[in-house]
């Protein structure tokens, strides 16, 4: 019996999941578990749904679930999104000789058992559902109609006459593209950082629209850091918030001193830091640490407060902080939108074409970077028909 089932919605609590099942003995199975009234297995056309009962072997009910035939051998599970009854069922179908695959490999030997698209077109069905922005989800399936798909075709079928330095020149696009379009698809990481008592909690507390950090007037109140998934303008970003850093707070125990670690740490992991100043007193009180630290990374200067009496500008800054600086107050809320215009435009996605050819699988990504080492048409070429190549994906 060859039969698999994955859980194709994210795994948590949620309202319904869907398991999905596919194969030879899919509609044997769903007739021992289902219970309907009024209809058999053998008589569900492709297109019904009905509703009915999932028992275990013993007849006890576990679900009352809706069932649709989506197609030959393939049928829907729509049950309630409680994680112990979606395991419940899962473990039954086991039970049963089915192969229960996660989501991306489920999906991937569907789609090669049932269709004829290639690989990019295959894993933009599958890619997409896991987008973390709608944003997202549309570039990747760009990417199957158009996009790298219908370059990659392209260049198949000039490989004998296109030049490598049109190629690799496109490549190296691609790759730059596909960074910036990576956030988009996937999220990024954003941390605050800054001096003790600068407005770090108070500013992840008002992008989560929540209470994540306790906010006090107590300096040095983050000890560790603290995060939330927020909606940034058209960003899904992880907001880390940090301990205040302060050389002369590693210096007083072992818990300061891990804490000035860690929060040196989270910077090292950021795509974006927001250094928080507090603009109501002067720099000199806003910290007192290495802005080298910083590295190379993306910084936005975040002059906090901005609802208090300015005692530091952006002209009162070190030079290194100036470039991108924003002004806000997180008790008001004032100055949030710049602030998501800001991140938006240092991570290079602020105007970005969704249309453009970007890659969005490590698959794709080594053998894009495998073009540019390539000597010749004929290792270039065997490289991009590798890329479409849905036995590869096998």
């Amino acid at each position: 019996m060859d039969t698999t089932a994955a859980l194709i919605t994210p795994r948590g609590t949620g309202a319904i999941s869907t398991i999905q099942l596919y194969g030879s003995g899919a509609k044997g199975i769903v007739g021992d578990i289902f219970k309907a009234s009024g209809k058999t297995c053998s008589e569900y056309a492709v297109g019904d749904i009905v509703l009915g009962r999932i028992v275990d072997s013993e007849g006890k009910i576990i679900d009352q679930v809706l069932i649709g035939c989506e197609a030959e051998n393939t049928y829907a599970v729509n049950c309630h999104g409680n994680p112990l009854i979606v395991e419940s069922i899962l473990n039954l179908l086991r039970g049963k000789g089915v192969s229960v695959l996660g989501r991306g490999e489920y999906l991937q030997n569907y789609l090669l058992k049932t269709t004829s698209l290639n690989a990019i077109e295959i894993e933009s069905r599958i890619c997409r559902i896991d987008s973390v922005t709608l944003d997202g989800a549309r570039i990747i399936a760009n990417q199957s109609g158009g996009g790298l798909n219908k370059i990659l075709s392209d260049w198949l079928e000039r490989i004998d006459s296109i030049e490598m330095g049109e190629i690799k020149s496109r490549v190296e696009r691609i790759l730059a593209d596909s960074e910036a379009g990576g956030v988009i698809i996937n999220g990024c990481r954003v941390v605050l950082a800054g001096g003790p008592n600068t407005g770090k909690s108070s500013i992840l507390n008002l992008l989560a629209g929540r209470e994540k950090s306790i906010v006090t007037e107590i300096e040095g109140t983050t000890r560790d850091y603290t995060s939330a998934h927020c909606r940034v303008g058209r960003l899904v970003a992880e907001v880390y918030d940090t301990a205040g850093l302060d050389v002369m707070l590693a210096g007083r125990g072992a818990i300061d001193r891990r804490s000035q670690e860690k929060s040196i740490e989270m910077i090292g992991l950021a795509d974006v830091v927001l250094m928080v100043v507090d603009s109501s007193r002067g720099f000199e009180r806003s910290g007192n640490f290495d802005i080298e630290k910083f590295g190379n990374k993306r910084v936005i200067t975040i002059l906090n407060k901005s609802d208090l009496e300015t005692k530091t500008g952006r002209e009162d800054l070190p030079r290194s902080l100036r470039k991108n600086c924003v002004r806000m107050s997180a008790l008001t809320g004032d100055g949030v939108g710049e602030l998501a215009a800001k991140i938006a435009e240092v991570l290079g996605v602020a105007d970005f074409d969704m249309d453009i050819a970007v890659c969005f699988t490590s698959r794709q990504r080594g053998l894009l970077d495998g073009i540019l080492s390539a000597e010749g048409e004929m290792s270039a070429g065997s490289l991009i028909r590798k890329l479409l190549n849905r036995e590869c994906l096998v």
